[in-house]
């Protein structure tokens, strides 16, 4: 905490019957860092740093929108709630708080039960904030980063709950000043760890300022560093130890592992160099840029300032309102609108999709639904998937279990079931739509899709190709066989997935070590597949995927 200090004046409502009641109710439940100020009755009225947190706040409201009707907020470390309250003093809608203190929760709950305020609370640790259910549109990471050994970890695991805004607040010691570094040093560059403004976290080994649960207090460097390391656009600094955030990049690690990218500069030049062999190749080809997942207008604006929506054609777009996205299936329109608010670029959805995991039913209403908001507003839709995604293989996401049931919906998204026997939605399968179907190496399922997509008199289909299988002993042969399988069709080509060998770090969501080399990966499969010599029907795109791959040709 900053060095500050007011004094809180004695309140007359203390003295009166109630108050007193009221104080003797308060110190029952021990001793209160937050000092809250219940009908006039202080909770903490001696605290060392005075009216605190209430003069943190004042430094920081300023940040935060006045009007938050409606927004969902998630208070990690909450304490005894004063910026919980403060949230829903503004309109917020739920607002969950969450503390592994048991003092400080009945604390909480007394305040609010004392100011009528709807709030919720719940024993949670910070490393298990990931398996809360769904996002926010603002979460609060106040006082707690300091206080945790493994705090990245823990930073990790938050930011996957954070829809819209992270305000991060953290004790900050060493030099406040900050400046831009070199991408990488020599071994033997030593120098540059006596810079007072090096990014740096120092480690508490036994108690500071009588607290021995401060474990890492960083420099503002560091923070911000860090921030960044973790996919984070710093979008205010309201006061010394407080940062406004917002992701810069859909949230989802399963397949660009944008911490080695945090500023998406790598995936920039690899688009772009992608982009100019389509163009010197095949310059009729569609070039889309897709398929964005969360919809996300600042991320589109960010590409933008890295000068790749110079060289696209359409943006792309995903949604599965009724399963993983938090927004109504209803809000289809307004989500390609918030698109075209940034570009004017055209917007297809390369994937639309609800499981029938609950219900087919509901995968039947979703599949109409999505038909008409989307079918009359974009040139091109396609639904995800044909099949069921096979029990026995693992559904592309870093996630997993920690998912809980949402994990497991990646299994249920056919229109077709794993065996091949159709479901309810596919008796209504909309005119005008089309199919997105991932075929892996040597995919048993090729032919039959093939017959299946002509059965429901499909036109359009997304697929993919993947570089890491490029190295497979015959590869090109199986991709051959998988193009000449789908030639009928008018196909948005995905180019995914970097090998190991190639990756900044062994794995294939990592940025390449050399963005040329997937430049020359597109060049080969557009020469071999879209070249304009070429006859099969590939009118192509190249999306470079950011959820459910990395990079497109149609």
């Amino acid at each position: 905490m900053s060095p500050i200090s007011e004094q809180v004046p004695d309140s007359p409502a203390v003295t009166s019957p109630g108050g007193q009641q009221l104080a003797q109710q308060i110190s029952a439940l021990g001793e209160w860092f937050h000092n809250l100020n219940l009908h006039g009755v202080p909770t903490a009225p001696q605290h060392f740093l005075g009216d605190f947190p209430n003069i943190k706040w004042r430094n920081i409201e300023s940040a935060i929108p006045e009007n938050l009707t409606g927004a969902e907020v998630l208070d990690v470390g909450c304490n005894a709630g004063f910026y919980s309250l403060e949230m829903k003093k503004r309109g917020a809608g739920r607002v969950l708080g969450i503390d592994v203190d048991d003092r400080y929760l009945k604390q909480a709950q007394f305040a609010t039960k004392t100011l009528n305020a709807q709030i919720e609370f719940q024993k949670c640790s910070v490393y298990e904030t990931d398996q809360i259910p769904g996002q926010f549109d603002y979460v609060l990471f106040m006082g707690v980063f300091y206080h945790l050994r493994y705090p990245l970890y823990a930073l990790d695991k938050l930011i996957k709950k954070v829809r819209g805004k992270l305000v991060f607040q953290t004790m900050v010691r060493g030099s406040g000043d900050v400046q831009e570094w070199e991408q990488d040093y020599p071994f033997w560059n030593t120098q540059i760890f006596t810079e007072a403004n090096f990014p740096a976290m120092y480690f508490i080994e036994k108690s500071y300022s009588h607290d021995p649960t401060n474990w890492w207090i960083p420099n503002r460097a560091a923070v911000e560093a860090m921030l960044r390391s973790s996919g984070l656009e710093i979008e205010a600094h309201p006061e010394p130890e407080t940062w406004i955030c917002r992701p810069t990049s859909p949230n989802n690690l399963s397949h660009w592992d944008f911490k080695a990218d945090p500023d998406w500069k790598i995936f920039s030049r690899m688009t772009i160099a992608a982009a100019r062999e389509i163009r010197r190749i095949n310059p009729e080809l569609t070039i889309v840029l897709g398929g964005l997942s969360p919809i996300d207008p600042n991320f589109v604006k960010l590409l933008g300032s890295h000068g790749v929506l110079d060289f696209i054609d359409v943006v792309a777009i995903h949604g599965f309102p009724l399963d993983w996205n938090h927004w109504s299936i209803h809000d289809w329109p307004r989500k390609v609108e918030e698109i075209r608010e940034v570009t004017n670029k055209p917007v297809w959805v390369s994937e639309a999709g609800v499981s029938s995991f609950g219900a087919e039913e509901v995968q039947l209403f979703g599949i109409q639904r999505t038909a008409e908001l989307l079918l009359p507003i974009v040139d091109r839709v396609h639904w995800y998937s044909l099949y069921d995604l096979p029990a026995t293989w693992t559904a592309t996401t870093r996630h997993k279990e920690a998912e809980g049931s949402a994990y497991y919906r990646h299994y249920y998204m056919g229109i077709l079931r794993e065996d091949g026997t159709p479901k309810l939605a596919h008796s209504q399968f909309p005119s005008g739509m089309g199919i997105c179907q991932w075929f892996h190496f040597e995919d048993h399922r090729l032919d039959d899709s093939v017959e299946w997509l002509r059965k429901l008199g499909v036109s359009h289909l997304r697929t993919g190709l993947s570089w890491a299988d490029s190295f497979r002993p015959n590869a090109e042969q199986r991709f051959d066989r998988q193009m000449r399988a789908v030639e009928e069709f008018n196909t948005t080509l995905t180019l995914c997935f970097t090998p190991e060998h190639l990756g900044v770090v062994p794995h294939y969501t990592s940025p390449p070590k050399n963005p040329e080399d997937f430049a020359l990966f597109t060049s080969n499969m557009v020469r071999r597949y879209a070249s304009s010599a070429n006859h099969q029907r590939l009118p192509s795109e190249l999306v470079r995927g950011i959820s459910e791959s990395y990079a497109q040709v149609d």
